[in-house]
């Protein structure tokens, strides 16, 4: 796996945000969501003027408690505020997030002063601690690891939209959907619990959100659409973009020993020449040696009596006989099958004994009619023989 660190930073009019009156989170991606923090009610509960609690918007529920007076903007989309280095908010302990090199991914948007910090870890100071250098460049920083990383891309200026995902040792940084570091050697220590700590001056933190995966390609995406509708105006990216579906399950193809896509070596089944090999190793046959037939992605020798026996250029198959037997004209050509036999033989017998029937009713007919005429050519011989004595005696 690889550790994909995506950070992508947008300055612009922000756009409204409509979320109903209720905590659940308006993210497109909710599978694998840990924590949830946006500054808007009624996520955020206000005391007597100031931001008490920002409430998780996640299964998990915990919350971030404040310190000093921090209070909530009336900009739209609205952002807390903390003013000085004496305002914070913060959550000493945190459960189900993702610590040490296991892989997740976190969403930050927020305006930056130098000194003002972002912090999601323990010990150390933290897993992973984001925050403005003095010329207000957004720095990226495991505090545990030797080195930083500096994006030189001012986060000072306005709302910055922040997508990092982690998924072992390598990093990549996105800043307006370009490429601007990359870096192969992140390493985190083993925490066991973890915090969060966000402190000005001159913080202003509109969302955070962590996930204990590391999002594919398509949920990084929809993800930053969604940042660059709410935040951007949809000016960053296309507002035509598909929903978040699942990968593709990718599927090679091995063909006489060989991965058609890699040209690694692999292996079939027996007596199967090319199949498809699934990411779990999953073994589906689509073509058998020229003296077997394929029979539901099976090798067999003959095919059982319900299906016809093909042979083409794609190899021998095996087709039901409820499917029919016509086949383009590919070169195939359909041979009788043994239920095509049988039946056959069957029609013959049956119009072999109808025949038969036939001719013995015909026999018989004949017999009597000839037995019928001879009888009246005998009458009749003996009435002349009668009339003829009769004459002479007369």
């Amino acid at each position: 796996m690889k550790l994909s660190l995506i950070l992508v930073v947008a300055f612009a009019s922000m756009a409204s945000l409509v979320v109903a009156d209720q905590l659940e989170s308006p993210l497109p991606l909710q599978a694998d969501l840990v924590l949830h923090y946006i500054a808007l009610d009624p996520a955020v509960e206000v005391v007597d003027g100031k931001v008490a609690t920002m409430h998780d918007l996640s299964p998990h529920e915990q919350n971030l408690m404040s310190e000093g007076n921090v209070v909530l903007s009336n900009t739209n989309p609205q952002s807390v505020m903390l003013q000085t280095k004496n305002d914070k908010l913060h959550r000493s302990v945190l459960a189900g997030v993702p610590f040490g090199n296991a892989d997740r991914t976190i969403l930050l948007v927020a305006k930056f002063s130098p000194g003002s910090f972002v912090k999601v870890g323990s010990q150390c100071g933290s897993t992973v601690s984001f925050a403005a250098s003095a010329s207000g460049a957004l720095i990226i920083d495991n505090e545990c690891a030797a080195a930083a990383i500096n994006t030189n891309v001012d986060v000072t200026q306005g709302q910055s939209y922040i997508l990092l995902v982690i998924s072992d040792y390598e990093a990549q940084v996105f800043v307006n959907s370009s490429l601007v570091h990359t870096y192969e050697s992140i390493h985190t220590a083993a925490f066991e619990t973890g915090a969060v700590n966000i402190q000005g001056p001159g913080m202003e933190l509109a969302e955070l959100a962590v996930y204990k995966a590391a999002l594919t390609d398509r949920q990084q995406y929809a993800t930053m659409v969604h940042m660059a509708m709410v935040y951007n105006g949809g000016n960053q990216y296309p507002s035509d973009v598909a929903a978040v579906e699942p990968e593709p399950v990718s599927w090679a193809t091995c063909s006489f020993g060989t991965n058609t896509a890699t040209g690694d070596a692999c292996s079939c089944s027996d007596f199967c020449t090319t199949c498809s090999i699934s990411p779990a190793g999953e073994l589906s046959c689509l073509r058998c040696v020229s003296s077997m037939f394929l029979l539901d992605a099976d090798c067999v020798s003959e095919c059982p009596s319900t299906h016809s026996e093909v042979s083409g250029t794609t190899g021998n198959v095996c087709v039901s006989d409820g499917e029919g037997t016509e086949q383009e004209d590919t070169g195939t050509t359909v041979a009788p099958s043994k239920s095509d036999g049988v039946s056959i033989s069957l029609t013959m017998l049956v119009v072999g004994c109808v025949l038969f029937v036939v001719v013995v009713v015909v026999a018989v007919a004949a017999l009597v009619s000839w037995r019928r005429a001879r009888h009246e050519n005998e009458q009749l011989q003996s009435n002349f023989a009668s009339l003829e004595r009769t004459t002479i005696h007369q």
